[in-house]
């Protein structure tokens, strides 16, 4: 058999082209390419190509240089050499390009916003608004005017209607911080924009169409809180299409 050579990691990670030998299948890996002056990060992926006979003949190499982003609100948006970063890094480039609802979870400080942001970037929304509420620091009816705002004299005090936050982010990505402490009546009106792309402002009558990409967060072990009646069992299905885990900060040493 003839086989393209692929670089093994230099992060004890398994090299591609033994990985789609054992596996008979596509895979893909975060690499790091050590230059005399610099390292580079690229995204690798190998794909098995069978002859005749139904057998791996050769072995396709296809190199995705990742366009480092050299600051967000100021800082580098993620930093890191060791396994688990390496790892974080290769699960978010996988996922970013896609439609994909993305869960993240994690302890508080770990740095879900960042990695958010990371994921909307590297997405086909990335020239899109990115937006931020985070549902542990507003009440209840804060957080429903925020997310879906509301039409002028829907209660008193709204002397003008205000756009909600998905409609800010449409053609983007809003990231929702905490999402376990949002209430159970928005938690329905939540699912319900997820599974049709509209929503009702407080006090109107219309569906509005969205287009926007979710990302969700908690530092809640999630399948706890729904047997515990604090998240939709329905809501948290629809969020869990794709689930990150974000390693500790005393995990990232290197």
């Amino acid at each position: 058999s003839h086989h393209s050579a692929l670089p093994c990691s230099r992060n004890g990670e398994h090299c591609p082209l033994e990985e789609v030998m054992r596996t008979g299948s596509e895979v893909g890996v975060l690499h790091v390419h050590y230059h005399q002056t610099h390292t580079e990060q690229v995204q690798l992926h190998a794909v098995p190509i069978l002859g005749p006979q139904g057998r791996i003949d050769y072995v396709g190499e296809y190199i995705h240089p990742i366009t480092p982003m050299s600051a967000v609100d100021g800082g580098s948006l993620l930093i890191g050499r060791s396994r688990a970063m390496l790892h974080l890094v290769s699960l978010l480039q996988r996922v970013a390009p896609t439609e994909t609802t993305v869960l993240l979870l994690g302890e508080s400080g770990v740095g879900k916003e960042r990695v958010a942001a990371y994921i909307h970037h590297y997405s086909q929304r990335g020239d899109g608004p990115f937006v931020v509420v985070d549902c542990a620091t507003l009440g209840d009816q804060l957080i429903e005017n925020e997310l879906f705002g509301h039409e002028k004299g829907a209660f008193t005090g709204a002397d003008a209607r205000k756009k909600g936050l998905f409609e800010t982010a449409d053609g983007g990505t809003l990231f929702i911080d905490e999402i376990g402490d949002l209430p159970l009546p928005l938690q329905s009106k939540l699912l319900r924009v997820l599974e049709t792309g509209t929503v009702r402002r407080v006090g109107g009558t219309d569906y509005l169409k969205v287009r926007v990409r979710v990302i969700a967060a908690t530092n809640r072990d999630p399948q706890h809180a729904v047997d515990h009646g604090i998240l939709r069992q329905d809501l948290y299905s629809r969020l869990n299409v794709f689930t990150v885990t974000l390693p500790p900060l005393r995990e990232r040493e290197g």
